[in-house]
């Protein structure tokens, strides 16, 4: 299967690129979708599908940092995996908060920015209330990656990842300000 999505891929530098995330992180995105899936044959096909879409995407696909490759290509099998299980109505989706925290926490360097710890908690308590369509749009955003990037990683138009960014902010301001 390797091979099929190689021979997508134009450039041996993109290919290379694309051998690296799929030799780290294939094991991480079974363990995801199974997670999310309950099923292990499902589960391979999400995998399936998250390297077809990161095969498209691997020009925009940054490798600068384990953690944010890590990041973005959970946050594509996760996605992945729920537009799947919600074709397929048997399976039921398991809350996955601590994945959710998981993902916030490796991405985005809380420390760095100066932010306390007190808001920091804040801020987690108030993306656990968010639903996951408004929290990956903002994390890739957080991570540097361009509307249109997140926008084709997503399979969603430019506009609704836009309008997801500001309702995520505006829930996430109006959450912090109802804490005051």
């Amino acid at each position: 299967m390797l091979a099929f999505y190689l021979s997508l891929i134009d450039s041996e530098e993109d290919k290379n690129k694309f051998q690296m995330i799929h030799d780290l992180y294939r094991n991480s995105m079974l363990y995801t979708a199974t997670d999310i899936l309950k099923d292990k044959y499902l589960a391979e096909d999400a995998v399936q599908e998250s390297f077809l879409q990161i095969a498209k995407n691997i020009k925009n696909i940054r490798t600068d940092t384990q953690k944010e490759t890590k990041a973005y290509v959970i946050t594509i099998t996760r996605n992945c995996s729920i537009r799947m299980a919600q074709k397929n109505s048997k399976y039921i989706l398991m809350p996955e908060k601590n994945t959710l925290e998981e993902i916030v926490a490796d991405s985005v360097d809380y420390e760095s920015k100066a932010v306390n710890l007190v808001m920091y908690e804040e801020m987690k308590k108030a993306l656990a209330k968010l639903d996951e369509k408004y929290i990956t749009p903002l994390v890739l955003q957080e991570q540097g990656y361009k509307i249109r990037e997140i926008a084709a990683a997503l399979n969603i138009s430019e506009s609704a990842v836009k309008m997801r960014i500001s309702r995520a902010k505006r829930m996430i301001y109006e959450l912090l300000e109802a804490k005051k």
